[in-house]
């Protein structure tokens, strides 16, 4: 009876093997990329053909994650996956196209103009192969001033800093761990202008976090503190310095 049910019980495996057909996770539609990741879901330890190509092999929980490679691809670029079991039957083929979207250089330029300060050519060419989103997902994981780091400053140390360099006396290293009550009492307007003139833009058109600066400086324009007289708060220059450090955190620990 065995001889007669195991090649029943074969043969209907391997039909089922090759009348199913590769399922990806999500199917994408476009790509501005030369390299899209897909999941493939099958048969465990079945191999991934793509495009003729042996890429991959199915893991032990049904699925894999591949590389499709859509370089040189001028529209849409075709692929075609299938599956091989171990004695190399065939699965159905599972067919699909990348539209190849092209991001053109007046695109990343208008996009760094609205988010960015700087449109410098690193930027350009990084929009242009990798799309808009992908350069604001890298932005928002770009470290800033002021996350844990040992060598950069926010706003209001980087201005105490300054200061100091100017005149150790007046403002001390005392000032770099607690400025807000070492800070001198007057009202030096050259606190300010060095804020504004001097590290406002340095941060501003030098960092890395453009989209941070830039959002920040969005805030500033919406939630103004200063007033008019001549007690507002420009005179403090720290105070301004410290407020736009709240800006520069604020958003990212929303986000």
């Amino acid at each position: 009876m065995l001889d007669y049910i195991v090649p029943i019980l074969a043969s209907i495996i391997i039909q089922n093997f090759i009348n199913s057909t590769p399922q990806l996770t999500t199917t994408p539609t476009e790509t501005f990329s030369d390299t899209v990741s897909v999941e493939v879901n099958g048969k465990k330890n079945s191999r991934v053909f793509v495009n003729g190509v042996d890429v991959a092999i199915i893991e032990e929980d049904g699925n894999v994650i591949i590389h499709l490679n859509t370089s040189g691809a001028d529209g849409n670029k075709d692929f075609e996956i299938t599956l091989h079991d171990n004695a190399n039957h065939i699965s159905k083929t599972l067919s699909f196209s990348l539209e190849k979207t092209a991001i053109t250089r007046k695109d990343a330029i208008k996009l760094l103009r609205q988010a960015a300060f700087v449109s410098d050519e690193s930027h350009i060419d990084y929009i242009m192969q990798n799309g808009e989103e992908a350069w604001i997902d890298k932005q928002l994981n770009t470290i800033g001033d002021l996350d844990e780091t040992d060598d950069k400053y926010g706003y209001l140390e980087s201005m105490t800093r300054f200061l100091h360099e100017n005149n150790p006396t007046k403002y001390p290293n005392s000032l770099f761990t607690d400025p807000f009550s070492a800070y001198p009492e007057d009202k030096d307007s050259l606190r300010l202008s060095i804020f504004n003139r001097s590290i406002w833009w340095q941060k501003a058109f030098h960092n890395e976090d453009q989209l941070r600066q830039r959002v920040a400086y969005a805030l500033s324009q919406l939630l103004v503190v200063g007033k008019d007289g001549s007690n507002h708060l420009g005179f403090r220059g720290e105070a301004a310095a410290h407020y736009y450090d709240i800006l520069v955190t604020c958003f990212w620990k929303l986000w």
